[in-house]
């Protein structure tokens, strides 16, 4: 199992409540498990000193392995077989769909939020909710702020719902 432990702030108390509303709506919405989605198994509150001043939100997950960024390191950065490129693709594609038919948005899909199910295979899982929302309920002027700026595109972003969607390159 996979332990995620949430910070002891309001803000992010809060937002831990959004993350684990969103993970149990897919893990009912995926009984057969085709989401290419991480699992959630349960959640709960823990008093780390005994006080609820204390109060941490703990999220436990199903048990996965590196993420693809872990994996374009571990290759020297030199990119991946198109084969597995399109294997990753059609996963992310499904997820992606999973999500849009539920209107949630991820709002932090990169490599490092899609880990490898097991070593040695193309099987993948999206996670790290933690930014994620309804599309009804953005919690956020913006959706995702990155640290760093994303390459000129030769197109316009796309809007989603009156919101910029940015892609990150």
């Amino acid at each position: 199992l996979a332990l995620k432990v949430i910070k002891n702030k309001k803000r992010y108390y809060n937002q831990a409540q959004v993350e684990i509303k969103i993970l149990l709506a897919i893990r009912e919405n995926d009984t057969e498990n085709t989401s290419n989605i991480v699992k959630i198994r349960t959640s709960f509150d823990f008093a780390a000193h005994g006080t609820t001043a204390d109060l941490l939100q703990c999220i436990i997950f199903e048990l996965l392995c590196d993420n693809l960024y872990e994996l374009i390191k571990r290759n020297g950065y030199n990119g991946l077989d198109m084969e597995l490129i399109r294997r990753f693709a059609i996963q992310i594609l499904v997820s992606l769909k999973f999500l849009k038919e539920r209107k949630i948005i991820h709002c932090d899909l990169k490599p490092e939020n899609i880990l490898l199910k097991q070593p040695d295979k193309s099987g993948i899982k999206i996670i790290d909710f933690g930014s994620s929302c309804y599309e009804k309920e953005i919690l956020y002027s913006y959706i995702q702020q990155g640290t760093t700026e994303p390459r000129k595109l030769p197109w316009k972003p796309a809007t989603f719902n009156d919101r910029h969607v940015v892609v990150w390159l």
